[in-house]
């Protein structure tokens, strides 16, 4: 096994010579390329001078990697429920999260691993929109029923929302989910099942793979509208509640008119 000169990673055959027994990684040789450093520099640079080049940007990205793989080991040490490597969520926790992935490791021994996680609160869900190839196929949300579309129609087969015309065998290019959000920070989480610019038709076994697991996203996102709504149905009565409660008091002479009028602008946020 082989060493990249610069980094230090482990190479196979997939490496680059910069002379003089010296190889390289292909990320080393792609930094150095943004770099402008061709060819004929890296033969005539001694490996400390390669190094000034690209370094600081490699531990910039190493950083990043740590704090990355941190946020995944502390999702995982709250035992979430996976639905495969799309989406973990912990309800104890309010939390749900997007596992991003990425295709890491050689030519012939590499595959897809977990890179970072997206985190969010389960309590700020009020709806989603499963969309193909730009149209909503099925959504759902708070205060307005759901509209099944591809989710509960036959799998291979497109039975869609908005125009209800089946088409067999198609081709598809984009696959996802739109979770809305209560949160001016982050009002959308968008989750793609596969990579922007994959073709895949409806017949294939792997679009039945992602289907099967956007279905499972999709009813477990229900699970959370519902609890949602019911908590904020809650909410709304509590507050029905104290207002009345003010106005016995209002009705009593304890509180004035004036005391008993910002009470209940403060409570119905008026």
């Amino acid at each position: 096994m082989s060493y990249c000169d610069i980094c230090g990673a482990e190479i196979g055959i997939n490496r680059y010579s910069i002379g003089k027994g010296r190889w390289i990684c292909p990320k080393c040789s792609h930094l150095l390329d943004s770099k402008k450093v061709g060819f004929f520099e890296r033969r005539r640079l001694s490996t400390d001078d390669l190094k000034a080049k690209i370094m600081p940007q490699i531990n910039s990205e190493r950083i990043a990697i740590d704090l990355a793989q941190n946020r995944i080991q502390q999702f995982l040490r709250k035992n979430p429920t996976k639905i495969d490597d799309f989406f973990w969520f912990s309800e104890k926790d309010d939390l749900f999260a997007i596992p991003e992935q990425q295709f890491v490791g050689g030519l012939f021994n590499g595959k897809k691993e977990v890179v970072d996680v997206r985190v969010y609160k389960i309590s700020n869900v009020i709806g989603y929109k499963v969309i193909e190839d730009g149209i909503t196929i099925s959504k759902g949300g708070l205060g307005r029923a759901f509209v099944g579309g591809i989710l509960f129609g036959e799998v291979g087969a497109v039975v869609g929302a908005i125009t209800g015309e089946k088409k067999e065998n198609k081709k598809v290019t984009e696959l996802r989910i739109d979770i809305e959000m209560n949160d001016t920070a982050t009002p959308l989480v968008t989750l793609s099942m596969f990579t922007k610019g994959l073709v895949m038709s409806t017949d294939n076994m792997t679009y039945t793979y992602y289907l099967e697991n956007l279905r499972k996203i999709a009813s477990t996102i229900n699970v959370f509208l519902k609890r949602n709504e019911s908590k904020d149905c809650g909410v709304v009565l509590d507050k029905f509640e104290q207002v009345k409660k003010y106005k016995d008091l209002l009705d009593s002479g304890i509180i004035t008119q004036e005391e008993y009028d910002k009470k209940r602008k403060e409570l119905l946020e008026l």
